[in-house]
């Protein structure tokens, strides 16, 4: 394994709601679990949080600390040309859904539920790119990004396209402490930031994922 700066080109930036993402190692595992499982598959498990194990098997280097590991990939780097405040509407269709109610039922729901109507707002960082670093094996991390052709957040909606991606040589220490690191060995190595519960490992939405994290403070990002 080597260090490996990974760069993807982008059409108009990304959607994202936090500095912080989108995570490298999230949008590897997420196609590598979909290439293990099948598509079908993969769509049915990823909905069941009580049926995911964490990714432990991607083509970059583990790092272990008190019994707990993460992948040696950097928070993502950026330069932001602006950012903007979108919205997403969501509206059920009432009408024709009413149509095919048994006799019981006279009207879904969308006031709350399953059905309710929605305006979500999300945060576009405009960037023409986002690179990582990471220490792996380059190869293996080609072959499941071309399968990429979005980052980010609400890709459904057209948002974090991209154009390519390129690779380079990368910086070992970005891809070691510039990430979420478990409080005890950021402060081994004199990482400072704020602190807060992250999934250090991907699926980050797993409970078991989530540790206590020193997010360090680096100048490389947004610049």
């Amino acid at each position: 394994m080597k260090p490996i700066l990974i760069t993807a080109h982008l059409y108009s930036g990304f959607a994202s709601s936090d500095q912080w993402s989108p995570a490298i190692d999230g949008i590897l595992g997420y196609w590598h679990i979909q290439q293990r499982y099948g598509a079908d598959q993969f769509n049915i498990q990823q909905g069941l949080n009580h049926a995911m194990q964490p990714v432990d098997d991607l083509p970059l280097e583990h790092i272990e600390h008190d019994s707990i590991w993460w992948y040696a990939a950097s928070f993502p780097i950026y330069k932001t040309h602006g950012s903007a405040r979108r919205y997403l509407h969501r509206r059920f269709d009432q009408v024709q859904a009413e149509k095919m109610l048994p006799d019981a039922m006279k009207k879904v729901q969308v006031q709350s539920g399953a059905f309710k109507n929605a305006r979500m707002a999300i945060n576009h960082i405009v960037t023409d790119k986002v690179t990582w670093h990471v220490i792996g094996e380059l190869n293996a991390i080609q072959s499941l990004l071309r399968q990429a052709h979005h980052v980010g957040a609400k890709y459904g909606a057209g948002f974090g396209r991209v154009r390519e991606w390129t690779y380079d040589n990368g910086d070992e220490q970005l891809a070691r402490y510039y990430r979420p690191l478990p409080i005890q060995y950021a402060q081994q190595h004199g990482i400072v930031g704020d602190r807060m519960t992250w999934g250090i490992r991907p699926p980050s939405r797993l409970i078991e994922n989530c540790v206590d994290c020193v997010m360090p403070l680096n100048n490389a990002n947004h610049q």
